[in-house]
This record gives C-alpha cells, sequence and structure tokens, in this order.
C-alpha cells in the first residue's frame, strides 16, 4: 500500500488527536501538549486585543489508503503563554516577554512539537523523520525563532538529537536562549522531560 502525506482539515482533527492521545510514539510528556480550548481562547483574545492573531496549528498526516496512520501537531506555546497573560503589562520591568508586545513576538516566534505519532505497523519507514521536516519546515515558513519539543523518553530524545535538536537534561526548564525571557514551568510530574531546542 502507498504511503500518501498532507494536511489533516478540522473534519479529519478529531481522528488525528484519538491517535496522538494513545501516545503510540509520542515525543512529548504525558499532561503537555493537551489541547485546552480555554487556553486557546483566551491566546487568541490576547492578540487580537494587541492587533494580532494567533498563528494557527499544524496538523500533518499519513494514510495508508483511507486510514490515518500517523500524525504530527506543532503550535505556538498557548500553554506556557496563557499563564502569562493575566501577568502583562505596559511598563513591566521584568523580562521582556511580560510586557504585551514580548509575549505577542513571544507567540509568534516560538513553536512546540507537540506529538509525532506512528502506528506501529508502520514504523521504520521514515514516516517520524517525513513528520519532522514537514513541522520544520512550516516553522521556518513563518520566520519562527526557535523550535521546541518536550522528550519524555531515551528514545524520544535519540530522535529528536538525530533531527538536530540540542537535547537538555531531565528536569531542566528550557534554556533562556529558546525562551524568548519566558521561564518555563517545570511540575513535579514532569521531572522526566528533556527539554530539545533548535533556533531557526
Amino acid at each position: 500500500m502507498v504511503i500518501t502525506y498532507g494536511i489533516i482539515d478540522e473534519h479529519r482533527q478529531n481522528r488525528a488527536r484519538w491517535l496522538a492521545d494513545k501516545e503510540i510514539h509520542m515525543v512529548k510528556a504525558r499532561g503537555i501538549g493537551r489541547w485546552d480550548d480555554a487556553e486557546h481562547r483566551a491566546a487568541r483574545a490576547f492578540m487580537r486585543e494587541h492587533s494580532a492573531e494567533l498563528p494557527a496549528d499544524f496538523w500533518f498526516g499519513a494514510w495508508s489508503g483511507r486510514e490515518l496512520i500517523g500524525v504530527v501537531h506543532s503550535a505556538p506555546p498557548v500553554g506556557n503563554g496563557s499563564e502569562l497573560i493575566s501577568r502583562v503589562s505596559p511598563d513591566a520591568r521584568l523580562p521582556r516577554a511580560f510586557t504585551p508586545k514580548g509575549l505577542v513576538n513571544y507567540f509568534m516566534g516560538n513553536v512546540l512539537l507537540e506529538e509525532i505519532a506512528v502506528d506501529p505497523e508502520y514504523r521504520g519507514q521514515g514516516i517520524g523523520k517525513r513528520f519532522f521536516e514537514a513541522a520544520l519546515r512550516e516553522a521556518q515558513d513563518r520566520s519562527v525563532r526557535n523550535f521546541c519539543a518536550a522528550a519524555t523518553s531515551e528514545g524520544a530524545a535519540e530522535f529528536l538529537r538525530s533531527m538536530g535538536m540540542d537535547i537538555q537534561p531531565a528536569g531542566e526548564p528550557l534554556h533562556p536562549s529558546h525562551a524568548d525571557g519566558l521561564k518555563t514551568s517545570m511540575r513535579p510530574e514532569w521531572a522526566h522531560v528533556r527539554w530539545a531546542t533548535m533556533t531557526l
């Protein structure tokens, strides 16, 4: 069967989310990158208040015939950024990301690789690499500065390293050079997470 690739439209995203949530081959942490409509609504509203649009999430899939066999999903860092919206101040003396302009730039200039999932029957065929390259190309097309991911296993970290990303030790927050002045929160249950980063 020939494998085909393409953008996943809104009608097929529920299937893509189900596949990703199965954590077949996740490059993510449990509890990181979950779809929270309230966070997205808050981030979209914040951006519109400041004459900007929140970039759309990127969904790209692989099909064998009509069956979706893999998915990659990347997005602006809505989870981290939405926590800061209530603390943004025009005259902030904290890191620049806490000003309205700084937070707008953070949403526009950073991408988080939320997950890559490939059905076990189709692994070893370069699908994960193709997914990574598609998400990276989409970020580059938008002139994003930082491309990040959260790896929860040595296998995920090795995959990201093989794709050219820098891997940090487990439990360390995202390095400031890749965080645009934002401090990455690390909950105790994320102690095994290893941040992977790439400056574009």
